[in-house]
């Protein structure tokens, strides 16, 4: 059994499937293939022809970049042609291959398939000693191999003792060894003799070598360890040492240990696992350590000497500390970006940019570097080329982090949210120390979404940063981020610039080097402007300079030649022709590269259409780059009179412009959505000029311009090239559900009998299936057919289309279902439609996404699963009894759900979030599941007056409630049933609290009183305490249980618990009435909502005023709440508005939220700061995610 401090991985050998199913005999007999993941890191078999229904791989795979309270998965597959469909899998915890280290292990194969009766068998192993001593169950020695090659060996290891060559060349001295390592198998056959771990350390070393000959960036450390390797096994294998392996049977097995060793680092470091992440100081040093020992193997060899030779181990070695590390910032969860497409600059263009960025880079300055120019002016070209330059300054260069922004998400991040994460991410890579540093702030943080940006950054990169001793003294670190204008517009994207981007590092990280390329658009420059921001730089890119002119004309001059255009053409040189071409281009470089592109295919024919059109000579520069798309287009279409293919092209580009992104359409997907093969085939091709993915990518075109121009009805549409992105939405989604319904009709007219295999030859599913929602939230005015569809899908489709997106979900673990399903039902909610259904729907999903019967065979679904959801659920009796609701919700099924028919109090989430109490005007008190808004017992009444207020006791036992007669009533929260009637006051007890140890109750009455009692027993404890001139409307205790702060008048008081003595206040700073009052998690602060429309924050120790009040809403706030990390504070205004704060920044980080329909009288934080409850004078409970601000939740209003 592994130590907690051994590095986690997972070995398997001899991996056998047995009973496969027999292959359709009108079909090619299948390959097969087995993967076997955990989390992000997946290894396969080879994928080899199936002979019989059974067979064997005998190569080792490795899971090193493992979680050890993750799961397992082997999956069997058949591939024919390119397609692939799964057999079968199993699945376990990791834990379960610890429990049965060095065994060998049967699983049957859980399939889609009816009656699979398929297994897996395995070796597996989860410690280093495993691996070296007991393989040999797996393995076994071959015959004796002749060494007919000794002689080359020989002389590759002159050459390398020569030296005097660089790495290349070393390598290449090496290719006949490398090609086999066969030679030594004989030292290994022998050695197993007498240690039979020998096979083993051979299979290892099989598998290391193997890696090594694909392997392209080898390097000088790794050259070494090779040659010392080779020259031990050689001297090893000497007959003078065999004879004597009785007597050298010690250093043997250490060899072969050793051997075991190296292979495993370097097949994982070679094959992109974990070691491969390794920084380059860590790596050598460690490459370091076992030629240091091959070394001294070599050494005791040749010297006939018997000595101990320490081994080097993975699991003494800073990999332990490493892949730890590794494992920690995965919850980062990065975005993957990918720049390779990107072109860097011509050779000799550009050079006045990058010597004004190099000579930025080089002073001490932390001004931020903001490269802009209009569009096409040539930023990411130039972005990547001066990225290039500063990773090869120095041995391991010096660009900390390259952030790539894209519309398309999928080669750079589109959503601002995921920026700083993946910025932590990257600067781990980049340096060991600052991947220890930010590895230990992640640790510190529970849940790093619900931190605000500035949050964020303070502790996942500034803090890390600053915590390192001499990291200043290294010199410089660039960090880059390229098309910031590219990413998606909102809140989000305000923040990032508002928060960090403008701010940059500041005076304290002044060896950071920020610099950000953007278009100058209304809000980065409104921002980023150095008339208003003294810590911005900018440099613009003119594309009217001379200098722009000649890179451009260098750029021509470099094409024309490749294109071999004559050197005169009908009157013109070759230097005419590049003059006029580069007039037009107007230093637009996006200009320079779209004219290539569209010139390349018919050269003289296309210069000369160019040449001759005058409207590509305009001053104004957005008018020439739609001239020059608007050339392309009726170019590739044939001319303007060619309606029909172009429509094709329309409908081809529409769908690309409005694709879910990622993971886009394919043209073969496109192909299949719309049911015409021409947009796969012919209009792909057509369009090729302006597409910059391969066919079997997902489709994106050249530049963002493309799609401006097309989206822009100003610049397209008098040429039939506009793209409505609304009706476009309503399109996809309409085609989607068409899609959905014949592909259901065709392969799951019963359910009960569809198998997944059928989805894999239709490409186009998966996406109909996970995206259609995407495309409906995006419609702002849904009209009848809209609705008519959407009603249609749930009452018809709903239950098969859960049963197809619980298949996929392993081969699509990015689609969340919920998450889809939520962001309809806020949709709904958005366009005044009828919520219930989507609501069961939503509530429905959620019990059957987990149910574990219906994951491992989701035909379940339509019995068990079906059965598991409450007989309230609306979804459920419909698909009982085959009833189909209506969308008015007159008509809809009456449920046991939240409903109050009068003006929502309050609201209080139970501590462990699963339940929400809310009061109303409609005297009831009404406990229910915060995820399916379920009654969990009848609505609670005091029959003497209504409740106006309601709290969760800490341990959520009880429920504490104050009401209209002067009564503080005590309830069981389990029951329901009443446990405590306290006659508390003369007058509407307006809040109650409860102290957190959950033995004091604090109440506030409109007889401008309060008190505190005893919460078991109903006595008083202290008071009543008078001293507000008005209504006390709110009380909070301190964390500690030791203060108490109340409000209502234009006054906020601090009490000292036991003696009921004011210790504090009045607080200041806000005029007219405080509604609400609320103290920070640590209490050191208090916050209140006032009559002036603001929240504002004080000191709880000293009363003073923390910056400035809070301002958005637009009317009194009426509720406010810190979250339980303390980072964010909640309110509810009279303005109808929910707004949730970063406390740090006083920006408003979500909102304003406008669902209600009057005012929010009260809001509360669920335990996890992930979800937020509100209730308002419009009789509903709304439930908020605290992330996004889409509604999880609403109740119904009578």
């Amino acid at each position: 059994m592994s130590s907690d401090s051994d590095s986690p991985f997972l070995l398997v050998m001899n991996i056998a499937v047995e009973d496969l199913p027999p292959a359709d005999p009108s079909q090619k007999r299948p390959k097969v293939f087995v993967r076997l993941r955990s989390g992000k890191d997946v290894q396969k078999t080879k994928v080899v022809e199936l002979e019989t229904s059974s067979h064997t791989w005998a190569t080792p795979l490795v899971l090193s970049d493992i979680d050890a309270k993750s799961s397992v998965s082997l999956t069997v597959y058949y591939r024919r042609w390119m397609q692939e469909e799964v057999v079968g899998s199993v699945e376990r915890p990791f834990l379960y291959f610890r429990e049965h280290n060095g065994r060998d292990l049967t699983f049957r194969l859980e399939g889609t398939k009816q009656n699979i009766n398929s297994s897996i068998r395995l070796w597996c192993c989860t410690d280093h000693e495993t691996v070296n001593g007991a393989l040999v169950q797996s393995i076994s020695p071959g015959d004796d191999v002749v060494n007919p090659r000794l002689t080359a060996v020989s002389d590759a290891i002159t050459t390398l003792e020569a030296g005097g060559k660089d790495a290349a060349d070393r390598w290449a001295s090496l290719s006949p060894l490398v090609e086999s390592i066969e030679p030594f198998k004989n030292v290994f056959d022998e050695v197993a003799k007498i240690h039979p771990f020998a096979a083993a350390a051979w299979g290892l070393l099989s598998m290391a070598w193997s890696v090594l000959q694909a392997e392209r960036t080898r390097t000088k450390q790794v050259l070494d360890l090779r040659e010392a390797m080779i020259k031990a096994y050689m001297v090893a294998q000497e007959d003078e040492v065999l004879k004597k392996l009785e007597e050298f049977r010690a250093i043997f097995a250490d060899l072969m240990k050793q051997t075991s060793e190296c292979a495993l680092f370097l097949s994982q470091y070679f094959s992109g696992g974990f070691f491969r992440r390794l920084t380059n100081i860590a790596a050598d040093k460690k490459i370091q350590e076992f030629t240091d020992a091959f070394q001294s193997f070599h050494d005791a060899f040749h010297d006939k000497s018997v000595r101990k030779i320490t081994i080097v181990s993975l699991a003494s070695y800073e990999c332990i500390k490493f892949v730890e590390r590794q494992t920690i910032l995965q919850r980062l969860q990065p975005h993957p970006q990918d720049g390779s497409a990107d072109s860097r600059c011509l050779s000799g263009t550009r050079k006045e940019y990058i010597e004004e960025v190099l000579q930025w880079f080089s002073q001490e300055d932390n001004k931020v570097l903001w490269l802009t120019g209009p569009l096409g002016s040539g930023k990411t070209t130039l972005a990547f080329t001066i990225a290039e330059y500063i990773s090869n300054i120095g041995p391991r260069g010096r660009l900390g982090a390259f952030i790539l922004f894209r519309r398309d998400g999928v080669l750079g991040m589109r959503d601002p949210r995921q920026f700083v994460t993946t910025l932590a991410y990257k600067l781990a890579e980049f340096d060991d120390r600052i991947g220890d540093a930010i590895a230990i702030a992640v640790r510190s943080i529970p849940d790093l979404q619900i931190l605000s940006p500035h949050q964020q950054f303070q502790r996942l990169v500034i803090e890390p940063l600053m915590s390192i001793d001499g990291l200043k003294d290294s010199g410089p670190i660039m960090i880059l981020v390229d098309a910031l204008d590219e990413s998606a517009h909102g809140q989000p994207r305000e923040l990032l610039l508002k928060d960090i981007i403008s701010k940059g590092f500041g005076p304290s990280l002044s060896f950071i080097r920020f610099i950000i390329t953007s278009r100058p658009t209304p809000d980065i420059s409104e921002l980023l402007s150095p008339l208003k921001n003294r810590f911005i730089q900018p440099l613009w890119l003119d594309v009217s300079a001379k200098e722009a002119s000649r890179d451009i004309s260098l750029y021509f001059r470099e094409k024309l030649e490749e294109m071999q255009v004559p050197v005169a053409m009908d009157g013109r040189c070759r230097d005419d022709i590049v003059r006029d071409l580069t007039d037009r281009a107007g230093g637009l470089f996006i200009w320079a590269s779209l004219t290539y592109e569209f010139i390349k295919v018919h050269p003289e024919e296309r210069i000369k259409t160019v040449l001759a059109d005058a409207s590509h000579s305009s001053p104004d520069t957005d008018q020439r780059l739609c001239r020059m798309y608007e050339t392309t287009l009726e170019y590739l279409v044939g001319g303007v009179s060619n309606k029909s293919i172009k429509n094709e092209v329309r409908n081809f580009i529409g769908a690309v412009v409005v694709a879910q992104t990622p993971p886009g359409l394919t043209p073969r997907v496109l192909g299949r959505l719309f049911a015409n093969s021409r947009l796969a085939g012919d209009t792909f091709l057509r369009l090729k000029t302006l597409i910059a993915s391969e066919e079997s990518e997902a489709i994106r075109f050249l530049h963002k311009s493309f799609y401006e121009f097309v989206e822009y009805e100003e610049w397209s549409k008098l040429t039939g090239w506009y793209i409505n992105v609304g009706e476009w939405n309503k399109t996809m989604m309409s085609t989607c559900l068409a899609r959905m319904r014949e592909y259901m009709s065709t392969y799951m007219a019963d359910p009960l009998t569809y198998e997944l295999g059928s989805c894999h030859e239709d490409p186009h599913i998966p996406y109909v299936c996970q995206y259609w929602m995407c495309h409906l939230v995006q419609v702002e005015k849904p009209d009848e057919d809209i609705t008519q569809q959407v009603h249609a899908f749930f009452t018809e489709l709903y239950l098969r289309w859960i049963h197809l997106i619980v298949l996929l979900r392993e081969s699509h673990r990015e689609y969340d279902a919920i998450s889809s399903m939520g962001s309809v039902v806020d949709w709904v909610m958005r366009c005044g439609l009828p919520s219930e259904i989507f609501q069961h729907a939503l509530a429905f999903l959620q019990c059957v996404w987990e149910h574990q019967g219906v994951q491992r065979n989701p035909v379940l679904l339509y019995t068990d699963g079906l059965m598991s959801v409450p007989l309230t659920n609306s979804i459920r009796r419909m698909y009982s009894t085959g009833a189909q609701p209506v969308l008015d919700e007159s008509a809809t099924i009456t449920s046991q759900l939240c409903c109050h028919t009068e003006v929502v109090f309050c609201v209080a989430f139970s501590p462990d979030g699963r339940y929400v109490a809310s009061t109303s005007a409609d005297w009831t008190i009404q406990v229910w599941d915060s995820t399916t808004g379920l009654l969990r017992y009848f609505p609670l009444k005091d029959e003497g007056g209504a409740p106006w207020s309601v709290n969760f006791s800490p341990s959520g036992d009880r429920i504490v409630s104050g009401h209209a007669n002067g009564h503080v009533w005590v309830w069981d929260a389990e029951t329901g049933s009443e446990m405590l009637d306290i006659a508390a006051h003369s007058n509407y007890v307006r809040t109650v609290a409860f102290s957190p140890d959950g033995e004091h109750i604090a109440s506030g009455c409109y007889d401008c009183s309060l008190a505190i009692w005893n919460a078991r027993s109903g006595e008083a404890l202290v008071g009543p305490l008078s001293g507000h001139a008005d209504w006390v409307r709110s009380v909070a205790f301190s964390p500690d249980g030791a203060l108490l702060a109340s409000a209502y008048d234009e006054a906020i008081k601090i009490w000292d618990v036991k003696t009921g003595k004011v210790v504090l206040g009045p607080l200041e700073g806000y005029q007219g009435g405080v509604y609400s009052v609320s103290f920070s998690p640590d209490g050191t602060m208090v916050a209140a909502g006032s009559f002036d429309r603001t929240v504002c924050l004080w000191s709880a120790a000293t009363g003073e005023a923390i910056g400035t009040p809070l301002r958005g809403h637009e009317h009194t706030v009426y509720s406010v709440a810190f979250s339980p990390e303390g980072s964010r504070i909640v309110s509810g205004s009279w303005d109808q508005t929910v707004r949730v704060w970063d406390v740090a920044t006083g920006s408003t980080i979500l909102g304003p939220l406008k669902s209600h329909g009057s005012v929010v009288n009260s809001v509360a934080w669920s335990p996890d700061g992930r979800r937020i409850v509100s209730g308002s004078d419009d009789h509903t409970v709304r439930i908020w995610d605290a992330l996004t601000g889409g509604v999880l939740f609403a109740s119904r209003k009578e």
